[in-house]
């Protein structure tokens, strides 16, 4: 009894479906395929915060490459007129985070100089289920 319901709904869809037509809106795909409208189908912009470049100024020495020694306070001396012990008469230290570049990575764009499309997944491309035909391609 159940291979005979099986076969009748088969039989009834497998008409249905050859009867439909060719949904206009998604040409026979289920989907809707358009230029991202929030990247223009670039599939992600130019880093607002490093203007594309994927660097940035250090954030720890502010370009100076150097960091003062917080002993001398970047004087070199201590309060004896000695070579301070801390930086041996430096006064300072080379920035570790930009390692003495004054630069830095990016981080709002980890160094691509770009951020992706959150609205078509940097593909360029919105697709969507076609609401005329419920993804089906066929009406």
């Amino acid at each position: 009894m159940k291979r005979v319901i099986l076969s009748l709904v088969i039989a009834i869809v497998g008409t249905l479906s050859m009867n439909a037509q060719t949904c206009n809106r998604c040409g026979d795909e289920g989907v809707i395929r358009e230029t991202c409208q929030v990247c223009n189908g670039n599939g992600g912009s130019t880093c607002d915060h490093c203007k594309g470049t994927g660097e940035i100024t250090c954030e720890t020495c502010h370009g100076a490459q150097t960091l003062d020694c917080y002993q001398c306070e970047g004087k070199g001396k201590d309060s004896n007129g000695d070579d301070c012990w801390n930086c041996q008469g430096r006064g300072g230290f080379r920035c570790e985070l930009c390692r003495g570049t004054g630069r830095s990575m990016c981080r709002d764009c980890n160094g691509n100089g770009t951020i992706s499309c959150f609205n078509c997944g940097s593909t360029g491309v919105k697709v969507w289920r076609c609401p005329e035909c419920i993804a089906a391609g066929r009406i």
